[in-house]
């Protein structure tokens, strides 16, 4: 009865996680999806000689990849939130009214599942930071300039702030992780 217990405290651990992973990725979708308004209509003669002739030099020049990268957070997020949604709402039914043996079998795959979600959620958030540096390349100055500097300054907050979600990421995982074979192992 106590281990049932330690299980059900468990998937209570995960179901909740999954839940707040959906919201945040709930707000992240959003956001993305809003910066689609400042997108320009994507047609055929883009960067330069245009992608139909396959001659263009830039097949990846801001006006393309800004609304690619805006809808891979999208579908990154709604694919988070979508998978949470039904690991919380299944597992626990699993464990409740499944046969003997069903606690462990929920619990387990809702670990696993759970690491999906992290990894979905994770790429999610590294497009959405993408698209902004993307966007700064889409957007010129007056006169059709393009300004370097604001770029340049993307650019790098771009990276020390993928450095720094690695970094603390790494050092958060070596000081909470499990010894092996310790419950369900998330890594």
């Amino acid at each position: 009865v106590r281990m049932l217990s330690i299980r059900e405290k468990e998937l209570m651990f995960f179901v909740r996680n999954c839940q707040n992973m959906a919201n945040l990725a709930a707000v992240i979708a959003c956001l993305a999806q809003s910066g689609l308004i400042f997108t320009k209509y994507i047609d055929f003669n883009l960067c330069g000689q245009g992608l139909i002739n396959m001659r263009s030099k830039e097949l990846l020049c801001a006006e393309f990849t800004y609304p690619i990268a805006v809808f891979i957070t999208m579908g990154l997020c709604l694919l988070c939130m979508w998978v949470s949604m039904l690991v919380s709402l299944l597992a626990p039914g699993l464990a409740l009214r499944g046969p003997d043996g069903a606690m462990d079998k929920a619990v387990e795959g809702l670990a696993l599942e759970y690491r999906n979600i992290f990894l979905a959620f994770a790429l999610g958030i590294t497009f959405f930071l993408f698209s902004a540096v993307v966007f700064v390349f889409e957007e010129t100055g007056e006169g059709g300039s393009f300004d370097w500097l604001q770029s340049v300054l993307m650019f790098l907050i771009f990276f020390v702030t993928i450095r720094a979600a690695v970094k603390s990421c790494k050092r958060i995982y070596k000081k909470f992780r499990l010894p092996v074979g310790q419950g369900a192992q998330l890594g």
